[in-house]
Order: C-alpha cells, then sequence, then structure tokens
C-alpha cells in the first residue's frame, strides 16, 4: 500500500503574521535590541520565500496612530519598502514575488488580553487610556501597532512569464 501525504496550498488572500518585524518611533529603521530582533525576523522571512519559489506576498506595513494621518501613510509605505529592499538586496529574493503597500494606521493590531482571554483592537483610544497611568504599556502597545504583515497573493510564482518589479518599490540610497 502507497500512501501519499501532500502539504495543503496556502490560502491565496491571507493575511499572515510575521515573527517580530517592528520600526523606531516615526522612522522605517528597524527595531534591533533586547526586545525585537527584526533583522532575525526578516531572514525567517526570507528562509520561508526561499523554501516555496512560488510563493508571492504583499508587504503590509503599518504605523500607530500618533502623528498626521497622511504622514503616516506615507511613513507605512517607507516601511514596507524598507522590508522589499531588504529581502532582495540583502537576501536575494526574486522583486516580483514582493509588492510593497503602506497602510498607516488604518488597521490597528489586535492582541489578546490575558485576563478576559479576548481580542482587543489597539486603537488609538484604547491606548491613550495608559498614556497617565502606565507610560510603558502606554509605548508598548503603540509599538505593537509599528509592524509589517504578509498577504499571501500567489502561490505560482513563474520567473519566466512574470512582469518585471516597479523601481520604485526599492528605496532611494541615502546620499
Amino acid at each position: 500500500m502507497t500512501v501519499e501525504i501532500t502539504e495543503p496550498q496556502p490560502t491565496v488572500q491571507k493575511v499572515i503574521q510575521f515573527p517580530e518585524v517592528r520600526y523606531k518611533v516615526n522612522s522605517w529603521e528597524f527595531v534591533n535590541d533586547s526586545t525585537t530582533q527584526s533583522y532575525d525576523s526578516l531572514n525567517r522571512v526570507a528562509a520561508l520565500l526561499t523554501e516555496y519559489p512560488g510563493l508571492m506576498l504583499e508587504l503590509l506595513s503599518h504605523t500607530d496612530a500618533r502623528g498626521d494621518e497622511k504622514k503616516n501613510l506615507t511613513l507605512s509605505m517607507n516601511r514596507a519598502k524598507a522590508v522589499y529592499t531588504y529581502l532582495v538586496e540583502q537576501k536575494g529574493i526574486d522583486p516580483r514575488r514582493l509588492i510593497p503597500v503602506g497602510k498607516g494606521e488604518s488597521e490597528p493590531a489586535r492582541v489578546i488580553d490575558a485576563a478576559t482571554n479576548s481580542f482587543i483592537e489597539l486603537t488609538e483610544t484604547y491606548i491613550n487610556q495608559f498614556k497617565a497611568t502606565d507610560k510603558t504599556k502606554f509605548e508598548n502597545l503603540h509599538q505593537i501597532n509599528r509592524r509589517t504583515e504578509g498577504k499571501i497573493i500567489g502561490i505560482a510564482f513563474d520567473p519566466n512569464t512574470a512582469a518585471p518589479a516597479p523601481k520604485d518599490y526599492l528605496l532611494p540610497k541615502p546620499k
């Protein structure tokens, strides 16, 4: 008797949580400190893309709710481009498999509240209740919103037929 075991194909258009890819306040510089190692996380994303060469992702980057909404949208796009640039230039991922997308502050993260075992959306209103009483929690909750996620947009990338990647997806080189 022969038994064939196959892994299920990932669902297209499914948002997946990346390991901790976080950013400094008002910046697209990755956080790499005792709390978060963004480069380790990005390397895991690159390993996933290497293991599954047909996988195509949107890189969805977010901001916290502080600051101007329009500036936050631009900031989030630069964060997505920072992930894209790292994966393409440092890890050799085919740029045609990735699309950077800035979401601004429009989609707050959701976390599980240990006390109630239910999801909490990290809206500005929710986070601001800790501003006066627990500054550390206030900052940590904002940090959770400054993130990048992946959205599976395809599982059958073909390098022979894929269109070229737009050049403006890369972050400009510092002068």
